[in-house]
This record gives C-alpha cells, sequence and structure tokens, in this order.
C-alpha cells in the first residue's frame, strides 16, 4: 500500500537534489508508512525507508510499517536522527517547517551540520491528497521569504 507513496516521495529526492525528506507530521507519517504511533519520525532516501519510534512503538512500527526499517530512537529523536543523517552521509534534507518547532530547527541545525535543510513552507497535509502526491510536494517547496526591514518608507519611524 505505501510503496507507490514512497516512490512517488522518491522521485521528489532527485528532482529537487535533497538526499532526504524528513516527515515529522502524524497524518503525512501514517499517510507514507502506515505506522498510526503518536511518536515518530519517518526519514526517506533513495534506498532507504526508516521510521525512527521510541521504545513504546518498535513493535506497532514494525508491523504496521514493514516497508520501513524501524529504529528505536533514544529520549531525545534528535540523537539518533543526528546519528542517522551522519552516518548515513545526508547533506540535503527536506522537512515540514510548519510541523517542526523553531528550537527544533535549531537543534537541527546545529547538529545534523553540515547537513542542509531545506524547508517546506507548508505542512504537507498527504493524508487529504491520496490521489498524486507529485503536484502537492512540488507545490509545498517555496524558497525562505525575506525578511521585511523593521521599518517601511511609508511607515512613521516611532520616537
Amino acid at each position: 500500500m505505501t510503496a507507490p507513496r514512497l516512490t512517488r516521495a522518491r522521485s521528489l529526492l532527485a528532482e529537487w537534489g535533497l538526499d532526504a525528506l524528513l516527515v515529522h507530521q502524524a497524518a503525512n507519517r501514517t499517510y507514507l508508512s502506515g505506522f498510526t504511533g503518536s511518536a515518530g519520525i519517518a526519514l526517506i532516501t533513495t534506498l532507504e525507508a526508516l521510521l525512527l519510534v521510541d521504545f513504546r512503538y518498535t513493535e506497532q512500527a514494525a508491523s504496521e510499517a514493514p516497508e520501513f526499517e524501524v529504529i528505536k530512537a533514544d529520549r531525545q529523536f534528535i540523537e539518533t536522527l543526528t546519528e542517522v543523517v551522519r552516518g548515513r552521509g545526508l547533506r540535503r534534507v527536506g522537512f515540514e517547517s510548519e510541523s517542526v518547532t523553531v528550537k527544533q530547527h535549531h537543534d537541527y541545525a546545529d547538529r545534523l551540520a553540515p547537513a542542509e535543510l531545506i524547508r517546506f513552507s507548508q505542512t504537507l497535509d498527504l493524508a487529504k491528497f491520496a490521489g498524486d502526491l507529485l503536484p502537492l510536494l512540488r507545490s509545498s517547496l517555496r524558497a525562505p521569504p525575506k525578511i521585511a526591514a523593521a521599518t517601511s518608507p511609508t511607515t512613521p519611524a516611532t520616537r
């Protein structure tokens, strides 16, 4: 069931020049893997589909996501994710920017370096778009917005 979804997601890795796609959002993780647990991270590369879960979900993940390699994560997922990303030499990792907190992003940027994090501008609400994943993912990849100046010529300065 998830094999065609993985194939479509993997076709985007080469198109975007990504080594991996990091999926945090639960509905998207379930859509791609079949895993319904409340905690986990999917990491999809051209050759692997990995599911990082805590100890409570290893058996459930193995049962629900047979096309994924289940990896038992440490208490802090960042530790395990760092080992996986660095151990596989991943350099460009796409992630769902709306499902990652600012703190997580800073932690990822610091810990996963030299890997570059490539953000998606919106949550990939894959569960709602079961028909065709490619157009949704293509439309989701956006350049980061430019930060506007604190004051603009049309805004009076405060004293």
